[in-house]
């Protein structure tokens, strides 16, 4: 069934909304510059004449809003300016404490001192003890000077052949500790 709209058509019923919406004559529509700040809400079928009747306004309205843009891009730079030169600072900033960093690094590493310590159970109680046998320091070495070497302690007991090796390494640097 067809329904009377109030620009004098008739539409069917389900199509009325559609037509009020996209191509009534007579719905009131907002002006394309309402954006911009025209607050006319003219008729659709008379949209074309307050286009043309508020053209000075309405390019008054474009002028504005380019100034504030204008304006606005000049904030932009300024704050982009600042920016640049702030992550130009941090990035100085940066690579100078990397490098400081580097060099720590490179200086502990040369006074670096490794301590190791060999812990045999029991060795102190029978080294001690009355049936240890004689025991005595068979051989003192300083070689291996590949790994910084410091000293190879080898302990023989004489009546059994026993051996026990003891050794002490130091591994590069001056034996500084930081």
């Amino acid at each position: 069934a067809a329904v009377a709209c109030a620009c004098g058509l008739r539409p069917p019923r389900k199509a009325l909304k559609d037509h009020q919406a996209t191509e009534c004559w007579v719905q009131p529509v907002d002006c394309p510059y309402r954006a911009l700040g025209c607050n006319v809400r003219p008729l659709r079928g008379t949209l074309p004449q307050h286009l043309a009747d508020a053209a000075t306004a309405h390019a008054q309205l474009n002028m504005r809003e380019l100034q504030a843009l204008k304006d606005q891009i000049v904030g932009l730079v300024a704050e982009n300016t600042g920016l640049v030169r702030q992550n130009t600072q941090l990035r100085t900033d940066l690579e100078n404490r990397c490098t400081r960093l580097e060099k720590e690094v490179v200086d502990r590493k040369s006074q670096e001192t490794i301590h190791v310590t060999w812990i045999v159970k029991g060795f102190s109680s029978w080294i001690s003890s009355p049936s240890s046998r004689n025991v005595r320091i068979a051989k003192v070495s300083q070689n291996i000077r590949i790994l910084d070497y410091e000293m190879a302690l080898q302990i023989e007991v004489d009546d059994s052949r026993e051996n026990i090796g003891l050794f002490i390494m130091h591994v590069g640097g001056s034996g500084k500790m930081p």
